[in-house]
């Protein structure tokens, strides 16, 4: 390992991350995270049920060619590997995180966890159908642009619901073959109404000025076959170089990462039975989608995928990123305080001067 990390470095690596042969359970997306998490962590370790790791990245500024007590001095192929590892990257005070605990296969007996990996795989195979719900209301301008990267991908279905658009929305979405429904102006309203006449095994809800990731489908259904899945989402892209807006992404990602509270501009997606068992979307006027997270969370894991969606920053620049984002705030701080939807959205409404729906970002 030593070794693998000097030569990768020298070649101009900036984070390098090094895995186990033996871990059916390692998927693309934990390895993507330990990359992402080299952004601002010096150390990153996957540990493995057996107390070992199955998976150590390092930043390259932090790397010693000589020889680090990361790889010295440790009771190699026993339980204190990891251990061992974890308090020698203390001595050196390099920031470490640990990623979940995962399986490795060493002997006979461990032939199971490949066993249930592969069935996992089988799995998220067979659950070829996914149905994206699309609420909008005077979308012309986005539409067109988020319907037509949707539609290079089979077996996804595409449910559009709109609230009574004054302008082109409907049209566009008829002129490019997409199913359109009609109910009254509201979010809650809209989704229930695209769930309740979509077909798919997976429900996705989908913003119209949002985008999803290169091959989302395969990641949803990964998604949904992990052990305790109940709902997930996607890590929050916001369109637009604006540096406050960085700041968005970083607070919204820690917030669903380890909070588990990810919001609807994050592409939610869940089973459709999962979905008609708790009620579907409360009908209020807004936090529908913050509702909807906090009774997913009593259920199981809600998963923060890697990949992220890229999203319109329209809302934060015509209201300004840092007024909008303390309004949201303030709006989640009062709805727990109990505080009705209704006050809130009224209050809401007169800060932006708008009647526009609220994102809880």
């Amino acid at each position: 390992m030593q070794r693998a990390f000097d030569d990768g470095f020298k070649d101009g690596c900036e984070s390098m991350v090094i895995i186990g042969s033996d871990i059916p359970e390692l998927t693309a997306d934990i390895i993507q995270r330990a990359f992402d998490e080299l952004k601002t962590k010096d150390l990153v370790l996957g540990p493995a049920a057996d107390g070992g790791y199955y998976l150590i990245g390092l930043h390259r500024a932090v790397f010693k060619p000589a020889g680090p007590p990361l790889f010295t001095g440790i009771r190699w192929g026993t339980d204190q590997v990891l251990k061992q590892t974890v308090t020698a990257a203390k001595k050196q005070g390099l920031r470490c995180i640990l990623l979940e605990t995962l399986k490795d296969v060493d002997r006979p007996e461990d032939l199971g966890v490949w066993q249930r990996t592969l069935h996992l795989s089988c799995a998220a195979d067979t659950l070829t159908r996914i149905s994206i719900v699309l609420p909008t209301l005077n979308e012309a301008e986005n539409i067109r642009t988020t319907l037509t990267g949707l539609q290079k991908y089979r077996d996804v279905e595409i449910v559009v619901v709109d609230g009574g658009s004054r302008d082109d929305t409907v049209a566009i979405v008829k002129s490019l073959g997409v199913r359109v429904l009609a109910t009254a102006p509201s979010r809650a309203r809209q989704m229930n109404t695209g769930a309740a006449a979509a077909t798919g095994d997976v429900l996705l809800f989908l913003h119209a000025d949002t985008c999803l990731p290169d091959n989302f489908a395969q990641h949803v259904r990964t998604a949904v076959c992990q052990k305790e899945f109940c709902a997930g989402a996607f890590t929050l892209g916001i369109d637009s170089p604006a540096r406050g807006l960085r700041f968005i992404e970083k607070m919204t990602n820690l917030r669903s990462r380890y909070l588990q509270m990810p919001y609807g501009d994050q592409a939610l997606f869940l089973k459709h039975d999962m979905f008609n068992e708790i009620g579907g979307f409360s009908d209020i006027p807004i936090m529908e989608d913050f509702e909807l997270v906090r009774r997913l969370k009593r259920r199981g894991n809600i998963i923060l995928l890697p990949q992220a969606v890229r999203t319109s920053a329209r809302r934060w620049l015509q209201y300004g990123i840092f007024r909008t984002w303390l309004l949201n705030q303030v709006i989640v701080a009062a709805y727990f305080l109990g505080i009705s939807p209704q006050h809130l959205l009224r209050w809401y409404r007169r800060q932006k001067g708008s009647s526009g729906q609220l994102n809880s970002t």
